[in-house]
Parts: C-alpha cells; sequence; structure tokens
C-alpha cells in the first residue's frame, strides 16, 4: 500500500504550478486586452482612411459622367468600387429638380438598387461633394462595413487565447519539471525506498546528495535504514516467499489494470467480486448477477454461465448494457479457474468493446457500395487500376463510350490500351513518378483510344489508392472533353470578332472628338468667306480666291462630317422608311456617279419591313459601297444590291457577336472585283487607312459607312477573298411603325431676307461674331450672348419684341435647352432654333434628333443659315 505521503508532494507540486500559471494567465491577459485596444484602433483608423479615399475616389470618377448625366458611367462607377466586399452601400443625390438619384446597396453578395440609405450595425458613412469644374453638382454618400474588422479582432483575441493556452501549458510543464527535478523526485526516492525496507530490501542505493533539507534527511534515513538492516537480517529468510508471492499479485494487478479490456472476476457460484477499471469504463457498477444486470438477454447470460462451469470455455459476440444505458457490441471470453486439485476456484471473464469496430467495417461497406453505386451513375469513364496496370473496375459508361464489353475486362484488359500507342510512355512514366515522388493525385490531358481504333480528346483525373500495406493501386476518372475543346475553340473566335469592335468604337470616339473641335474652327471660315464671295462683284478677282477659301472648308467640312457620321456622333433625323423605296429613288444618281463599265444589278425583295433610318445617311451608305466595289474594279464588273428579310435566333448569335435576335432588313451590296485578304479585311473599317495610292483616297469611306451602321443600331460584316470579290451584308432593325413619305424637293425661296429679332448665344467668338454678321447682313436685328446666364439678363433688359433665340446646344453654366426653357417663361411664344457641332444628348440622344425640333448642323453656310431661319420663323407662325 503506498503511504499517504505520498500525496503531499503532488498536491504541493499541483498548488505551485496552479499558482503559477494563474499569474502568467492574468499578466498575458492584461497584455491581450491592450494589443485587442490597439489593434482595434488601428484597424479602426485603416478602415476610415479606406473609406475616406473611396468616397473621394468615386466623387471625383462621377464628376464627368454626374455632368454629363452620363447614366451607364455613373453606374460603372459606383458598381467598380462595390466590386470592394466591404463598401455595402452607395448613395448619390444630385442638385436640382431633373437631377437624377442613385442608391445601391449589397444583399447577401448581390448588388441591388435602393434609395434607403440606413447605416447597419456594423456600418460606417462618409459623403463627399461632387464637384466638376468647381461647380457643386451634388453628394456621394458611402456606407462601409465594419463586419471584417470586427471578425479580425475576434481573429486575433482567439490567437491571444489560444497563445495564452500555449504559454500556461509550457509554465505548467516547467513548473512540473523543476518541482520533479528538486522536490518530488527526491521524495519518490525515499518513499520507494520506504517501501523496498518495507519488503526487506535494505540494499537499494537512495542517490540522494546534497547539503540542503532534502539532503540531511536522506542521510538521516541511511542511517535509520542501517540500523533496521541490522535487525531484520535474521528475518529475510522467514518472509522471502512470501514477498515474491505479494510482487507476483502486484504485478498480476497491474497487468489487469492496465489491460484494454475489460476483466471482471465471480465467484463458483457466479456472484461478481473483482473488476478492473476498464470494465467500469465500460459498464459502470454492476450488480452481483452479471446476467440479469449485464446482458441484454438475461438467457444468454445464463448459457454463458452454465457453459464455463461446467469447464468449457465460451467466446462470442454477445449485445450488452453500457454505462450510460446504450447498448455495445462484445467479444466475450469466458472461462473457468481451477486450483492444483483441479477444482473451480473462481470464474473470469474479458470483454472487448468492439461496436466501433464493427460500425467502421459496416460503414467501409456502405462507403464501397455508394462508391460503386455512384460510379455508375458518373457520365465519365470510372476506373481502378492494380499495380501492375490491369483493369479491375471500370463503370457502364466506360464500356459505352470505348466499346469493349465485360468479357474484354474479364480477359485481363490493361488501363494503358484505352490511351493511344504514342502515349502510352507518359502514363506509365507519370504512373511510376505518382509512386516515387509519394504524389496523390495529377491530371493530365490524354488522347483516348476506342476498341473501334477512333480516339478522341480526354482529360484524366487519376489518384494512388493507398492501404496499411501501402500503396495498393490506382483510381481515376476519364473525362471527354471533345466538346469543351470545340467550345474552347469557338469562344477564340468570338473573342477576335469582340477585340475587334472595341476597337473600332474607341477609334470612332477619338474621330468623334477631333471632329468636334474642327467644326467650329471651321464655322467663321466658311461663313466669312462667304460673306466675301457674296460682297465681291464678279469681276473682282478677289472673288475667285474668296471662293477657293469656301471651297477648302466645304471639303473640310464634308471630311468632318465623315469623322462625326463614323464616330457616330452626327446628327441624324430618323423616320420609318422603306428601304426599297430609298434604293429606287437613288438608283439614278448611282447609275450617273458609278463609271459606265460597271454594271449595277438591283434586285429587291418585296415587302420587306420598314426600318427606322435617316434617308441621306442610308444614301451616303450605299454611295461609299458602291465607289468602292468600282475602285475594286479597274476593268469593270458587276455591283449587285440586294435586299431581304433575315430573322435571327440563339444559334445565330454565336456566329454574330454582339447581334440580338429579332427581324432585321438585310442590304447585301457585292461586286466581283479584285476582293481583300485577311490582314485588310481587318482593317477596313479603320478611319484613314486606305489601299489605294497617295492623294487618291482620305480613307473615311468605309468608316463612315461602319459609323452610320452603328448610329442606326445595326450590324455589319464583311466576306471577300483575293480575286473572288467582296460581299457587304448589313442587317438594320425593322420596325413596326408607319413608313414616312419624304418629299426631297424644297421650294425656291427667291428673298430669304427678315426683320425680326434674334438672340444668338454662342460661346465661341469667332462663331458669335461670324453667325452675327450673317444675320445683319440678311437685315435681322441682332442680340448677342455667350453664356445663358448673360442672355436672361439681356432678355430682363430688353422690352422690345424677341422673335427667336439661336443658341448653341453646348454652352457653359447651362445647356441650350435649359436656357429656352428658362427663356420661354420670359418670352412666351419665343421660337428656338439650335446649333451644334456634334451629336449631343441634350437634343439628340444616340445622335439621333428628336421629333419636331429646330436644328441646324454646324459649320453651315450663308444660305443654309438664311433659309434654315426663315423655315424656322414661317413654319411656327403657321
Amino acid at each position: 500500500m503506498v503511504p499517504k505521503t505520498m500525496k503531499k508532494p503532488n498536491s504541493l507540486m499541483v498548488q505551485l504550478s496552479v499558482a503559477v500559471v494563474l499569474i502568467s494567465t492574468l499578466v498575458l491577459a492584461v497584455f491581450g486586452s491592450y494589443r485587442y485596444m490597439k489593434n482595434s484602433t488601428i484597424l479602426r483608423d485603416q478602415l476610415e482612411q479606406t473609406l475616406d479615399l473611396t468616397v473621394k475616389r468615386l466623387a471625383t470618377g462621377l464628376a464627368t459622367p454626374f455632368y454629363e448625366y452620363y447614366d451607364a458611367g455613373i453606374k460603372n462607377n459606383i458598381y467598380s468600387e462595390m466590386k470592394n466586399n466591404e463598401v455595402i452601400g452607395v448613395y448619390l443625390f444630385g442638385l436640382g429638380e431633373k437631377v437624377p438619384q442613385y442608391g445601391y446597396i449589397r444583399l447577401e453578395n448581390k448588388i441591388i438598387e435602393s434609395c434607403e440609405m440606413d447605416v447597419p450595425k456594423w456600418g460606417l458613412k462618409r459623403s463627399e461633394k461632387i464637384v466638376h469644374e468647381g461647380e457643386i453638382l451634388g453628394e456621394v454618400h458611402v456606407i462601409m462595413t465594419t463586419k471584417h474588422m470586427e471578425n479580425q479582432l475576434k481573429e486575433l483575441i482567439i490567437s491571444d487565447i489560444f497563445q495564452i493556452i500555449i504559454i500556461d501549458f509550457f509554465i505548467a510543464v516547467l513548473m512540473i519539471f523543476v518541482l520533479k527535478i528538486k522536490f518530488i523526485r527526491p521524495i519518490t526516492r525515499l518513499t520507494q525506498n520506504t517501501l523496498e525496507i518495507k519488503n526487506g530490501n535494505l540494499d537499494q542505493p537512495l542517490n540522494i546528495q546534497g547539503k540542503d533539507e532534502i539532503g540531511i534527511l536522506a542521510k538521516s534515513f541511511m542511517h535509520m535504514r542501517d540500523s533496521i538492516k541490522e535487525k531484520i537480517v535474521k528475518l529475510n529468510d522467514e518472509i522471502e516467499d512470501r514477498i515474491k508471492a505479494e510482487e507476483a499479485l502486484l504485478h498480476f494487478k497491474s497487468a489487469v489494470e492496465a489491460s484494454s479490456d475489460a476483466i471482471g472476476m465471480s465467484t463458483p457460484e457466479g456472484r461478481h467480486w473483482y473488476q478492473n477499471k476498464m470494465f467500469e469504463d465500460l459498464f459502470g457498477q454492476t450488480g452481483e448477477d452479471l446476467s440479469a444486470t449485464l446482458y441484454s438477454n438475461e438467457s444468454v447470460g445464463r448459457d454463458v454461465f452454465r457453459s464455463i462451469i461446467k469447464g468449457v470455455p465460451w467466446t462470442g459476440e454477445v449485445e450488452m448494457n453500457g454505462k450510460d444505458g446504450n447498448k455495445i457490441l462484445i467479444l466475450l471470453r469466458a472461462y473457468a479457474v481451477k486450483d492444483n486439485e483441479g477444482i473451480i476456484s473462481g470464474l473470469v471473464g474479458v470483454y472487448t468493446d468492439i461496436t466501433e469496430h464493427k460500425k467502421a467495417e459496416e460503414d467501409l461497406r456502405r462507403s464501397e457500395q455508394r462508391f460503386r453505386e455512384l460510379a455508375e451513375l458518373l457520365p465519365q469513364t470510372v476506373f481502378e487500376l492494380d499495380l501492375d496496370g490491369r483493369l479491375t473496375f471500370l463503370n457502364r459508361y466506360a464500356y459505352k463510350v470505348f466499346g469493349y464489353d465485360r468479357e474484354d475486362f474479364r480477359d485481363g484488359l490493361n488501363g494503358v490500351d484505352l490511351i493511344i500507342p504514342i502515349e502510352r510512355e507518359k502514363i506509365r512514366a507519370t504512373l511510376k513518378s505518382m509512386l516515387q515522388n509519394s504524389v496523390a493525385s495529377m491530371y493530365e490531358p490524354y488522347t483516348a483510344l476506342r476498341k473501334n481504333r477512333t480516339t478522341f480528346p480526354v482529360v484524366i483525373y487519376i489518384s494512388v489508392i493507398r492501404d496499411d500495406k501501402g500503396p495498393a493501386g490506382y483510381r481515376g476518372i476519364i473525362v471527354d472533353i471533345a466538346e469543351q475543346v470545340k467550345l474552347k475553340e469557338e469562344k477564340s473566335r468570338l473573342e477576335e470578332q469582340y477585340y475587334h469592335a472595341q476597337k473600332m468604337e474607341a477609334v470612332g470616339r477619338l474621330a468623334g472628338g477631333v471632329a468636334h473641335d474642327l467644326n467650329n474652327m471651321l464655322s467663321p471660315i466658311l461663313g466669312y468667306s462667304e460673306l466675301l464671295y457674296i460682297d465681291f462683284n464678279q469681276d473682282d478677282p478677289r472673288r475667285k480666291s474668296a471662293d477657293g477659301i469656301r471651297q477648302a472648308g466645304l471639303r473640310a467640312r464634308d471630311l468632318v462630317r465623315q469623322l462625326l457620321t463614323f464616330g457616330r456622333k452626327q446628327t441624324i433625323e430618323i423616320k420609318a422608311v422603306d428601304l426599297n423605296r430609298v434604293i429606287l429613288n437613288f438608283e439614278k444618281l448611282l447609275q450617273r456617279t458609278i463609271r459606265e463599265d460597271i454594271d449595277i444589278k438591283v434586285t429587291l425583295s418585296p415587302s420587306i419591313p420598314a426600318i427606322m433610318a435617316d434617308v441621306g445617311q442610308v444614301e451616303q451608305l450605299i454611295m461609299n459601297l458602291a465607289v468602292n466595289a468600282q475602285d475594286a474594279m479597274p476593268g469593270g464588273g458587276y455591283l449587285t444590291i440586294e435586299t431581304a428579310e433575315t430573322i435571327f435566333d440563339e444559334a445565330d448569335m454565336m456566329d454574330h457577336h454582339g447581334i440580338h435576335t429579332g427581324s432585321y432588313v438585310q442590304l447585301t451590296i457585292s461586286d466581283n472585283g479584285m476582293g481583300m485578304d485577311e490582314d485588310t479585311r481587318e482593317r477596313i473599317f479603320e478611319p484613314f487607312f486606305t489601299t489605294k495610292g497617295k492623294d487618291k483616297g482620305t480613307g473615311l469611306g468605309l468608316s463612315t459607312v461602319y459609323g452610320i451602321v452603328k448610329q442606326h443600331g445595326g450590324h455589319i460584316w464583311v466576306y471577300s477573298e483575293p480575286d473572288q470579290g467582296t460581299i457587304f451584308k448589313i442587317y438594320l432593325p425593322v420596325t413596326k411603325r408607319e413608313v414616312v413619305t419624304v418629299d426631297k424637293e424644297v421650294e425656291d425661296l427667291s428673298d430669304l431676307r427678315g426683320n425680326e429679332t434674334i438672340l444668338v448665344v454662342e460661346d465661341d467668338q469667332m462663331v458669335r461674331d461670324m453667325t452675327q454678321a450673317i444675320l445683319i447682313n440678311q437685315g435681322y436685328t441682332v442680340l448677342t450672348a455667350s453664356s445663358g446666364k448673360e442672355a436672361l439678363r439681356i432678355l430682363d433688359a430688353h422690352t422690345d419684341p424677341l422673335h427667336l433665340l439661336l443658341t448653341d446646344v453646348i454652352l457653359p453654366e447651362m445647356n441650350g435647352r435649359e436656357l429656352f426653357e428658362h427663356a420661354a417663361g420670359k418670352c412666351p411664344g419665343l421660337i428656338v432654333l439650335y446649333m451644334s457641332g456634334y451629336a449631343d444628348n441634350v437634343l439628340a440622344p444616340h445622335g439621333i434628333l428628336e421629333e419636331g425640333l429646330n436644328f441646324i448642323q454646324k459649320p453651315f453656310s450663308v444660305q443654309a443659315l438664311a433659309l434654315k431661319l426663315r423655315e424656322t420663323l414661317d413654319k411656327d407662325r403657321g
């Protein structure tokens, strides 16, 4: 029996260890709290800095599109910032009654529109003014979640707690180690030596050195032991047998207690009297009658008892009642113990819990069954190989795809036979490498081989099967990627079309921007040169110089309009028209323009639907393509113009990128000329690109065609090969509106003069002065202003009647339409004539002029302005 004094060192060691651990935990907790507060401040500062940068960046990016009311640009800026998962709300408020408001919030990782601004529990909000050229347009509000910051702080707390536990663990271990070396181990040795003395062993060395209290105690103990040794030498022989017996019993008890099996002992009458620790863990405290309390089926317990009491050992699986009342499966080995005379002195039962083992076996069986069933369901080839490459499993799909049958499989089909011969060495090397380098799995592309020798591309996913002894084979999936390869090729082709369209759009924007500035420069050149031309007599030599300037300006104007058309910034008047009628009316002019050695053939499909188009633009499109075809046929040839109705479905969208399903009118213009190679064909719509010689072309003909088609919402494709001619196919969307008959004859007005009062508003001084000179020359009374605000001040001071407002569309401070709205309130009945050098969304969304608006395109001639003024004034008078 172990003396009670052995518990005191352990108790003291535990107390000291706990004290040290508590103190270190308190210190670490204080330090962790400090770190939490510091990191919380840092993370919040970082989040606020990010929020400030985000709202400022968004306010800057929104200034231009918000000023221009460019809805797509506003949304693109907001969506771009909301890609950051921390931004959960953006709200945009504009100044003024007609300025739109925008609101977007993130819900469940989706961005939805919502104008209800609410800061969530985990959120910060910042706002910033939207300023464009010094003018405050509105405010943008950004809400950013602090949830990610809170999560980081939670992770920090968890990390600190984990570190405290680790540190406390090491401190406790260190404390236990020190106490054990300096204090526990010596006392334990003294205790063990005491036990040795008790058992009659007085020769056990103590091995305790030192001059401290432990060392003094050890020396005293040695003296005491020597004294006892002298006194008990005479008793050694008498107690030696008893000591051996007790030692054997102690070892037996230790072995029984340490056993992983539950062991119980009973008397021959069946009364339970002993159980080891494992028995208690499995069954708890049981009564003396095990058959009634331990066995789920009491009759089974009785059968076991009757068997072993007869001296017949009993082994089997039995269901028993567990400690917590649950049923457990036990492997029971029960037998009787006999004394030297062969009489049964006791009964022993050894109980092994096999519940988990049986469950694992059942789970494994079910798992294998699920694998087989799933493998049979998969629309891919599932296989298993042994280490020699022989197939040990194939699902049904594999037989269908590869054309083999069960007989081939039973004959020992090798897995590499499913791959073409040239790639078999590669897959063998792969399998070998996986074993040598302990690679768990890999996938690679191969070419599969069917039984009928046909092939198809596949990707093979393969992994090593391992058991307790190591690698046992391979398992994998063969995926047919023939369709994916086809889709990849189709994707590459569509991407190429998309990139080409993007390039053309970028060039168009550049051309439109350049054309806008050139129009303002050309307006005074054309106006003043025409005024000089009118003022000079026919015999004056300066009249010819003025006419030269005017003609050069007109050519420059036409070039600018081509650029505007390509850039889709040319203002056009869209009406419902019959394309067949347009072509028939234009055919005579086309016949006179094209060389006589070109045979023009027009084939029109009857009853085609109407389209929304500008007749002049369509005529220019046909003329440009006809002239281009003429240049491709220097020795003469055939030019064919055809129309037809076409309907695009989902399948057609794969071949025509960007087109939508629906009905279109197809205009086909083809020739049998020289044709083009692929490089030329890819560049024909680029502005200033031409294959003609120097000074023989501007390179804007086909780019103008491209701009006209796109501005009409259509699509254009070209098909051409060298010496095989060229085919242009243009698709224009149909409309259900009634066709508008266009009367192209204009009344020949001999006198375009007038005496009305006109207010001219133009921010470009040269254009303003030139326009004023033209109007005064025509007899009008002219007032001028450089901005909308200046014009309104003039109206406030002007008391005489004002008949017409001639205003530029784009003005500083306010646009032309806004100016007219204010001016009409001051002068009821006021007529407005807008002028602009390029398409603007104020009057012409997408370059299409709103119906009923009076508009003149810059640069204009004296005759054009005088005629437009008379038309506008006389029309509005009725």
